[in-house]
């Protein structure tokens, strides 16, 4: 899912010159709350999905169906959506990019799941208004913005949760009825994605313990807008990208997110998907038995994001490692990057490897790499190595920059696993 907004970011970034239509909250193209409310169930997801470039002329369009159309072994598309561009103004929605967008997926005769991101695409208004911030810096050596200024809303205040519950709320009204529309992701608390990742320096941690911040604190946000989600896409998987928050005192990142699941499966059995962003081939992963996608697979939907694009292979690794994982877990659905899920080859690559594997089982796929030698060992995975250059690299350049002030937009390197 991408160093810029105009480069690939694995779901659609919303971005379409010249388009109007700036609706007032309240106007729906959906059918009515009681409609909705008796759909049939959740369509699950399984397959490939992929992020894809937003076309932003109608010769890209026409490109974008074309490759869509060309991958047949690619069940649909990712969209997302910043807050403060579907919101800049209190109350008045500008749903035309996503509109135009989820046209173009229909056209093509795919499905689609979206996102609303928060965090630093949290519109102004909202703190204009008496929002609760939280001001930090990027420590993400990963991103272009590495260093600069942000903020964020704080979760549990109720000045924030008021107008992000109406965006919800009016989401809901205008996509929930659309049976291309097969889920959408849970969003509540967030830094710079729809992960569940939140600012975690030191300094960060200090300002936390002064608002409050405790585990079953910030667990009440995530069952909150749950059931929100949830009340507003009846018949859509609510996706919870999972990933570590912040230090949480006496709980571990693992049984924070296995307390969300639990509440998944007691209160929204037949909507609750479990989705990790860091899926790669660089090694052999989830040997903890304790991470609930494994604890929980086979009694509820789970799947994966890509951590990068297969173009770069020492973030990325190779497609049969990944795929080795991928099985490992029972996953059901696998979120491609741009690159890869619009490419025909690599998609074509990697729903083979995902058949053999399958049709093979993990031991003995497992078995078969190492016999051809495609087997990858842990020893020889250099990413971390690889951050801790990029990061000193980083950190010599801005000594000699001041520091700039935070972008209208910053859309920067997806990196699911950090945040």
């Amino acid at each position: 899912m991408f160093a810029t907004r105009s480069s690939l970011y694995w779901p659609l970034i919303l971005g379409f010159a010249g388009l109007g239509a700036v609706v007032a909250f309240g106007e729906s193209t959906s059918s009515s709350p009681g409609e909705r409310a008796a759909a049939a169930k959740p369509t699950p997801m399984s397959g490939l999905y992929a992020g894809v470039k937003p076309p932003e002329t109608s010769e890209q369009a026409a490109d974008f169906v074309r490759a869509l159309e060309a991958c047949p072994n690619l069940r649909g598309a990712l969209l997302a959506a910043h807050w403060d561009e579907i919101e800049p103004e209190e109350g008045k929605y500008d749903f035309s990019s996503l509109d135009r967008c989820i046209d173009l997926v229909r056209k093509a005769g795919k499905q689609y799941k979206f996102k609303v991101e928060t965090g630093i695409y949290s519109p102004q208004y909202i703190y204009k208004a008496g929002a609760v911030r939280f001001d930090t810096v990027i420590a993400n050596p990963n991103r272009s913005n590495y260093g600069d200024p942000a903020t964020i809303p704080v979760p549990w205040d109720p000045g924030y949760q008021r107008h992000f519950s109406r965006l919800i709320r009016a989401m809901g009204q205008r996509y929930a009825s659309d049976p291309h529309c097969v889920a959408v992701t849970l969003t509540c608390a967030n830094y710079q994605s729809a992960e569940m990742h939140l600012p975690k320096r030191p300094e960060d941690m200090k300002r936390w313990a002064e608002l409050g911040l405790t585990p079953e604190r910030l667990l009440k946000v995530y069952f909150q807008y749950m059931d929100e989600w949830a009340a507003a896409f009846p018949r859509q998987l609510i996706c919870l990208h999972m990933s570590k928050t912040t230090d949480l005192s006496g709980m571990s990142d693992d049984q924070f997110s296995e307390r969300i699941v639990q509440y998944g499966l007691e209160k929204h059995a037949d909507q609750f998907a479990l989705q990790s962003n860091g899926l790669n081939g660089r090694k052999e992963r989830m040997d903890d038995p304790g991470n609930p996608i494994m604890k929980y697979r086979g009694r509820l939907i789970n799947g994966f994001q890509s951590f990068a694009s297969f173009r770069t292979p020492e973030r990325q690794g190779s497609i049969e490692m990944a795929t080795l994982n991928y099985v490992k877990a029972d996953a059901e659905y696998w979120e491609l990057w741009g690159e890869d899920g619009l490419s025909s080859e690599t998609c074509r690559r990697v729903q083979a490897a995902v058949d053999e594997a399958q049709r093979l089982g993990y031991e003995s796929y497992k078995h078969k790499l190492i016999e051809t030698g495609r087997y990858a060992r842990a020893e020889d995975d250099r990413w971390s190595e690889i951050i801790g250059e990029r990061k000193k690299a980083k950190d010599a350049g801005r000594q000699d920059r001041p520091t700039s002030a935070p972008a209208e937009r910053l859309v920067i390197e997806r990196v699911p696993s950090s945040g």
